[in-house]
């Protein structure tokens, strides 16, 4: 008897599908959880210097580990019919918060440091040690362990990877970068004060990364659930269209 064939990869249009859904689905939950991090560490970014530079490189690592996290337990929870909610994605994710953001930030300083010798080197770890901060979430290993990990799961699947990752970058720098422009824009046309547009284009600077990183951190958080699975013969589509409560059923694929 033949093997049955291995699950299709999870195309780009059926998991961006999926990532929209699953946002549209858990909308509060992931936008409240969201905010828990990203107000407080926007608001310390706003206040004048040295706080200020301060607050932006906390909330650079601590958000580019906090924010694949939120997405990732989600999808989880979603991919297991749970119902996701702002205290249990907390309550799981707290725990864990210095080793996720430890991790995910070493990740990110080994790749700005290989800038110094070459660029290439730089484009390969960035996407090698995309999914350190999924790894550090569902299976619960961390840095130099979660790095390999990830490093695994993209083996075979680089220039796949390298893509969800750029459609994830565009989204979110696209759709942030509208939010927090058209307002702060149109406030200056009509003569508003500069100290009042500043204002309204900082807060629309926070409300843009609550409300339009969730998308990009979905889309990674379901390649990376779709490369594991694979490995274990399963695909997370056909699981999340599975479910009877799930609105996943007959979207397209």
């Amino acid at each position: 008897m033949s093997a049955p064939p291995a699950p299709r990869p999870l195309d780009v249009g059926r998991a961006l599908d999926l990532a929209l859904l699953i946002y549209r689905r858990h909308f509060v939950t992931l936008v409240v959880a969201m905010g828990v991090a990203v107000v407080p560490l926007g608001l310390l970014t706003i206040t004048p210097s040295p706080w200020g530079v301060i607050g932006a490189l906390l909330q650079t690592i601590v958000l580019a580990g906090i924010t694949p996290g939120v997405a990732t337990l989600v999808v989880s929870d979603a991919r297991s019919g749970a119902e996701p909610t702002v205290s249990a994605v907390w309550g799981r994710l707290a725990p864990m918060l210095a080793g996720l953001v430890l991790s995910v930030g070493l990740a990110y300083v080994l790749a700005a440091l290989s800038m110094i010798l070459l660029f290439v080197p730089f484009l390969l770890f960035v996407v090698w040690w995309q999914f350190t901060g999924q790894v550090v979430v569902v299976e619960r290993r961390t840095f130099l362990a979660a790095m390999r990990r990830s490093r695994h799961l993209v083996q075979g699947s680089y220039w796949r990877v390298a893509g969800y990752l750029i459609l994830s970058i565009l989204i979110t720098g696209v759709a942030s970068g509208a939010l927090a422009a058209a307002p702060t824009a149109a406030a200056l046309q009509f003569g508003v004060h500069v100290a009042a547009a500043t204002a309204i284009r900082d807060a629309l600077t926070i409300a843009a990364r609550v409300l339009v990183a969730p998308v990009g951190a979905l889309l990674m958080a379901l390649l990376y659930f779709d490369l594991r699975m694979r490995q274990d013969g399963s695909d997370i589509a056909a699981m999340l269209d599975a479910l009877p409560s799930a609105p996943f059923a007959g979207a397209p694929r």
